[in-house]
């Protein structure tokens, strides 16, 4: 049962975006970007999202800082419905649970921006709190597509933290690429990334984790695995 659905969500993004792009070609990066391109995906998290999450495209501040740089897509928990005029037009940081960039294709650069993003955002976070392991706002980059493999937009990560010498919490929690995979934070394996061709069922599996993460409290009682009709087993590296 969801396991058709999503596979039907997908190839309707697949086909938007597509669609977008032979309309008007390549988007523009960094400030001068037009989000309208990815208006179905937003569509799609608007539509999916537990009902007490909020999705929205803007800026995070806590209670000291205020992050200056604009994020794709913010999910946070609506304390109340007016949260973000509340907060001066920011979300707060303490209702924030997850972050994502949105990008056609995934390239080293589509990396190394959203890792740097990434830093900020979770320093801004975690405050003066230090966390050994992970940090409970989730940083996820969302792709259509790449001309790199999994395998080497993993080694691009790698290359990418050594270079800027960041800790592996403070980096990415997941990257998608629609068409093909998953690269998944692994804390069992000290916060290295695993790979995992999950194929067609990729959104699907997208939107069972980010739920999970979302649901870092325990409240929503959800286990969406138990959805899935047929286990399937996935090449993962």
């Amino acid at each position: 049962m969801f396991s058709e659905y999503f596979s039907r969500q997908s190839e309707d993004l697949r086909r938007a975006i597509a669609a977008q792009l032979a309309q008007s070609g390549p988007r523009p990066q960094g400030r001068d970007r037009d989000l309208r391109l990815f208006q179905e995906f937003f569509a799609f998290l608007g539509e999916h999202l537990p009902a007490e999450f909020a999705v929205a495209t803007g800026k995070v501040r806590s209670k000291k800082h205020l992050l200056s740089r604009g994020c794709d897509a913010l999910i946070f928990r609506r304390w109340f419905p007016r949260l973000i005029e509340a907060a001066g037009g920011y979300v707060p940081s303490e209702a924030l649970h997850a972050f994502l960039s949105l990008e056609a294709e995934l390239t080293p650069a589509t990396l190394a921006t959203h890792l740097n993003l990434t830093r900020a955002m979770k320093t801004l976070y975690a405050g003066d709190r230090e966390y050994q392991g992970v940090i409970p706002v989730f940083s996820v980059l969302f792709g259509y597509s790449s001309q790199r493999t999994l395998l080497l937009l993993r080694q691009d990560m790698k290359d990418l933290g050594d270079e800027k010498q960041i800790p592996a919490n403070f980096e990415p929690d997941m990257i998608v690429c629609l068409d093909r995979g998953m690269l998944i934070k692994d804390w069992e394996q000290g916060g290295e990334y695993r790979v995992i061709e999950t194929l067609e069922d990729t959104l699907l599996w997208f939107y069972i984790l980010l739920v999970e993460y979302l649901d870092r409290d325990g409240r929503l009682n959800l286990n969406l695995r138990d959805t899935v009709k047929v286990a399937r087993e996935y090449n993962q590296y």
